[in-house]
């Protein structure tokens, strides 16, 4: 069972990675010109605010999976692996550190997974590392000898270039986006919790960031927005998935896949303030599928099942536990006020003037559709009598201080809007 820790040393968690997060954002005011351009530090890093929105997610992980007691040198390794790839100018230094984050997430799987077709996961996990990684690898090894130099910062992005196709397709593999996205149920629900909200929390997040590092020139063709958007469409059927799905970290993981696609339909504007959304969103997106697979774990620790209905027994009857649940399932759904929805806003205004009104229909239904998912689970664990009654108390355990600190996060973010 879970650990408790004091109230007060998460409030002086919280405080010093909220002024670590003003002081990112007052950074990227001062470090971005009008076009949205960082400062370049020599040959080898950018700040922008692009990387520094997922820097700050990626260290809120951390942080909070470090506070539980969840300190796997892999789970370091990655986090770091990570942070450098979101700064890196150099291609092969961010391919090289964007494998490096995934790779420790692979080995992590292997180690501590309890479940027993981990290896099996793991063949489809490392197949995609291989398969995305490899073609990826030779496309930028070929436009650093084209352009005479890696920093992708120099190349002349176009979307002539078939290369540049070839590195947006590998990308959106990574995310994953449909029809490439087979492995992650599989491999969510195989692995162990911490490599879920890692893998769900900032490693899919890397695939957007290659969109919108190496892919800039080829995200404003049309043709790639109509793409994208019929890939949109092909995602309503994770909604029919998801409604199928007993098992709580499958369920998570194709709601996941359906949400990861607005943030790409953003990015198909090929505009640099919806680039921006875009990353917000994915913070979003990240704090609180990381949360919602916490709150999973922590119901698996006291029922050892993931059905639905076993964890709504354990996660309702408890007041202060059906409110902090309540809250973490609003950031899931994308409620308002957080930037999830006001991305998913910014979204059907945006085509409301391209498309005809049965397409803004169908748009509208697969932006917003997923949020009924969230709240029928939601309803089930307020009606829910609930057989936990003595694990709530004004301290709460490490597991539920963790999605109380991202859930607040999730919601606070409105602000940079």
């Amino acid at each position: 069972m879970w650990g408790f820790i004091s109230f007060g040393s998460w409030v002086l968690i919280g405080g010093g990675v909220g002024l670590i997060f003003g002081f990112i954002t007052v950074l990227s005011l001062y470090t971005m010109d009008s076009t949205g351009v960082g400062y370049i530090i020599g040959d080898y890093f950018l700040l922008d605010s692009c990387g520094m929105i997922l820097g700050l997610l990626t260290l809120l992980l951390w942080v909070v999976l470090w506070m539980m007691g969840v300190g796997s040198f892999f789970i370091s390794l990655s986090a770091f692996a990570a942070m450098v790839s979101y700064v890196s100018v150099n291609s092969l230094v961010f391919w090289f550190f964007y494998e490096l984050s995934i790779i420790s997430a692979l080995l992590l799987l292997v180690k501590d997974s309890p479940y027993p077709e981990r290896y099996c996961a793991s063949w489809y996990f490392g197949g995609y590392i291989m398969l995305s990684g490899v073609p990826l690898l030779l496309s930028i090894l070929i436009l650093s000898l084209m352009e005479g130099t890696s920093s992708f910062m120099s190349w002349e992005i176009s979307s002539d270039n078939i290369l540049f196709w070839l590195i947006c397709l590998m990308f959106m593999t990574k995310v994953p986006v449909p029809p490439f996205h087979v492995w992650l149920p599989l491999v969510h629900a195989e692995a162990s919790s911490p490599v879920s909200v890692i893998l769900s929390g900032y490693i899919m997040k890397l695939g957007v960031l290659g969109l919108l590092r190496l892919g800039g020139g080829v995200l404003n063709s049309d043709m790639l927005v109509e793409i994208i958007i019929w890939l949109c469409i092909f995602g309503l059927l994770f909604i029919l998935s998801s409604y199928l799905e007993c098992d709580a970290k499958r369920w998570l993981a194709m709601l996941s896949l359906f949400h990861i696609l607005v943030a790409i339909l953003l990015l198909g504007f090929g505009v640099y303030t919806y680039d921006l959304v875009s990353l917000l969103y994915c913070f979003g997106h990240g704090v609180a599928a990381a949360s919602a697979f916490i709150i999973i774990w922590w119901g698996y620790s006291y029922t050892g099942s993931r059905d639905w209905y076993l964890l709504s027994c354990v996660l309702g009857g408890v007041l202060g536990i059906q409110l902090l649940v309540g809250f973490m399932f609003l950031c899931v759904a994308g409620f308002p006020p957080t930037t999830q929805f006001v991305s998913e806003l910014l979204v059907v205004f945006s085509l409301s003037s391209i498309f005809d009104y049965i397409m803004l229909f169908v748009i509208c239904f697969f932006i917003f559709g997923g949020s009924l998912l969230v709240f029928v689970i939601l309803g089930m664990s307020i009606v829910s009598n609930g057989v936990v009654g003595s694990v709530f108390y004004f301290g709460l355990d490490k597991c539920l201080m963790g999605v109380l600190m991202m859930s607040v996060f999730g919601f606070l973010l409105i602000f940079l809007l």
